[in-house]
């Protein structure tokens, strides 16, 4: 076989196998440097406290790392949504129990477009709906609608920048992220879906706290 026939068959080689474990104290610094121009960079003295000393608060928290060839090469991290506002009738802990914040998910540049960002999605998808989790949540960057089209793609909800989601909580229609980013949402049982008719003309996600 010559230089350039053994240059093609290099070329049609498949990428190393990938397996995707929980984050461990070993990857803070992986995982740091794949969140950088992220839209929640990633901070790994939050993370080391979630992963070394668990409290009722961040007992929720998950990191998810896909490794090949001993080398980190994408993560995803997130926790049960804290949302704490006066007045409603849903404790927060409850709320922390039904959804789920998706706070980033990164693949190292070189191997994008192999469906591990949907792999790693996934499977931390999976453990919090294994949990009890009924919806996940996931901001999005307004310039970014290469990640809509993505997020779209693997079923999400994504609204307008700056829109917020309305969620229904308890006997209460709370708009939730008024930020100037994207809200992604996807449910994760069945019984979750959007509603016209809580507020009239707003949309509003009904059936997680049923």
């Amino acid at each position: 076989m010559g230089p350039a026939s053994r240059r093609k068959a290099e070329r049609r080689l498949p990428p190393p196998a990938v397996t995707v474990r929980p984050m461990a104290d070993g990857d803070l610094a992986a995982a740091t440097e794949l969140s950088e121009g992220t839209l929640e960079p990633f901070s790994p003295e939050k993370w080391a406290d979630h992963l070394q000393s668990p409290t009722p608060e961040t007992r929720f928290a998950r990191g998810l790392v896909a490794e090949s060839d001993g080398e980190v090469i994408g993560v995803a991290v997130g926790t049960g949504l804290s949302l704490n506002l006066e007045g409603l009738s849903v404790p927060v802990q409850t709320i922390m129990r039904r959804m789920v914040l998706l706070d980033f998910l990164a693949v190292r540049a070189d191997r994008r477009g192999e469906g591990l960002g949907r792999r790693l999605a996934e499977a931390f998808l999976d453990r919090y709906r294994a949990e009890g989790h009924r919806a996940a949540l996931a901001n999005i960057a307004p310039a970014r609608d290469d990640l809509v089209s993505l997020y779209r793609h693997w079923g999400w909800h994504v609204g307008a920048p700056a829109a917020g989601l309305g969620i229904q909580i308890g006997s209460d229609a709370v708009l939730i992220n008024e930020k100037p980013v994207r809200t992604a949402w996807l449910p994760l049982v069945p019984e979750v879906r959007p509603s016209l008719t809580v507020v009239p003309g707003a949309l509003v996600v009904t059936g997680i706290f049923d």
